[in-house]
């Protein structure tokens, strides 16, 4: 995956300096979502992953995951996905990563 190949989706600034402090899934009604919740000193922000798909979560992302790159994939014109996610800024060794939809501020 390169990274550069993509540009920065521009629903968050600087997303790798933020750190992720809540992950919460929900499937059971609708369309499915995946939530992120993160803080970077005082600022605290939640974005909601619509349709989420192919979710790697490794058993070590507990140990304390900082940073995450959300790139804008729409030009693969990939169907159904436009947002890719890593927590792993150089896109090689992720601890989170999945493909959504569409991503929101909340």
């Amino acid at each position: 995956m390169s990274l550069e190949a993509d540009p920065q989706h521009p629903v968050l600034d600087r997303p790798w300096e933020y750190t992720i402090v809540g992950f919460n899934y929900q499937g059971d009604e609708g369309e499915p979502f995946l939530e992120l919740s993160l803080r970077r000193g005082d600022d605290f922000r939640r974005l909601r992953f619509l349709s989420p798909r192919d979710i790697k979560l490794d058993a070590f992302f507990a140990a304390g995951p900082s940073g995450i790159a959300i790139l804008d994939v729409s030009a693969r014109q990939m169907e159904g996905v436009r947002v890719w996610v890593c927590d792993d800024v150089t896109g090689h060794d992720c601890l989170l990563t999945f493909w959504a939809r569409e991503v929101l501020a909340q």
